[in-house]
This record gives structure tokens, sequence and C-alpha cells, in this order.
């Protein structure tokens, strides 16, 4: 029942508010066969700004996850969970069962953290699916910042959001090195 009543007032929260922003978008959003990358904290503009697209997202299979599941499957997202591929073969088999031209979001700084620092397990996905990364900064002009891990990020109403997509990243090096080259451009 707890989840029944988030998922309507979550839904409700990104509709209303969401249509507040006044929001930018910046460089070329790909919209198919990709895999997009943000941090954990700045997901809000961007489940408005893509609702109903279809977009796969990777999601922790915590009690926290199952509240953003419910939330964002509401919005017409698809969910995969588990919060990366060493969660067991379930998530990883699902990825490859990808549809030509669908894309997935991950958040490569979750679960739990640590903050702005890119876990190699979406390096591991893109190399695998052959997706090029494409990273996706968000930044967020007046903001209630909860004191979370991720200091989850909370757009006041009307506040100016840019939601800039970088060069995509295609997986033809080390991993340490695509690490760094995603949060150099997450982070800029």
């Amino acid at each position: 029942m707890r989840f029944f009543f988030t998922t309507i007032l979550g839904k409700l929260l990104v509709l209303v508010l969401g249509r507040t922003l006044r929001t930018k978008i910046e460089g070329n959003d790909p919209g198919a066969n990709a895999i997009y990358a943000f941090w954990h904290g700045s997901m809000f503009p961007l489940i408005y700004a893509h609702r109903y697209r279809g977009i796969n997202v990777l999601v922790s299979e915590h009690t926290d996850g199952e509240y953003i599941a419910r939330i964002i499957e509401s919005l017409g997202y698809k969910t995969i969970r588990g919060s990366n591929i060493n969660s067991g073969v379930k998530p990883f088999l699902e990825l490859f069962r990808l549809e030509k031209g669908e894309c997935l979001a991950i958040t490569p700084d979750g679960p739990k953290g640590p903050r702005h620092k890119v876990k190699e397990g979406i390096v591991r996905i893109a190399k695998h699916t052959q997706m090029p990364i494409i990273p996706v900064a968000v930044k967020i002009e007046k903001k209630i910042t909860f004191g979370s891990w991720d200091r989850w990020a909370l757009p006041l109403p009307f506040s100016r959001c840019t939601i800039a997509f970088g060069e995509p990243i295609h997986v033809n090096e080390d991993i340490i090195g695509v690490q760094r080259r995603l949060e150099a451009a997450l982070n800029r």
C-alpha cells in the first residue's frame, strides 16, 4: 500500500513541478541505441524531460530502488532491476534483450556511491552491448539539496535547468581510461 501512494505522489510531483521548469537542452540527444549516463543526485529534470519514451533504466533492487522503479514506470520508463552487472546474471541477460534502437539509462555512481565516481559496471555494459555512452550533465539553478550520499537535488518551481548531452564515448580503450573520460564529461 505504501508503494501505491508513493507512486501516485511521486508521479504527480514529477508532472506538476516538471511542467514549471525552464529547461534548456544543449548538445545532441541520440534518441536511440545509446547508454545515457548521469549522476544519481541529478535525475529529477531528466525523469520529467524524457518521460513516456520507453527508455530502459537500470534500478537498484533495494527498497529505495523499488520506489524509484514504480514512479518512473508510471511515467513510461522500463526498468531493469539490479544496481550493476555484478548484481547477478538476470540484469546482465536483460541488457542483451534490448531491442535495436532502445536506450538504457544508468547512474554510474549509484546506487550507494561514492558520489560522482564512475564505477566500472557502465563501461563493461557499454563494451558488451556495443552501445556508446552519452554523458548527460545536469545543472539546476535553484534547488533543495538533500543530505543523502548523492546530495539529491529537487528543483524549485520555475527554476532554470540545463541538460547537456556530451559527445558519445565508445569503449575501445581500457576501463579506467573510459571511467576518467566519463567522469570529466559529467563534471563539466
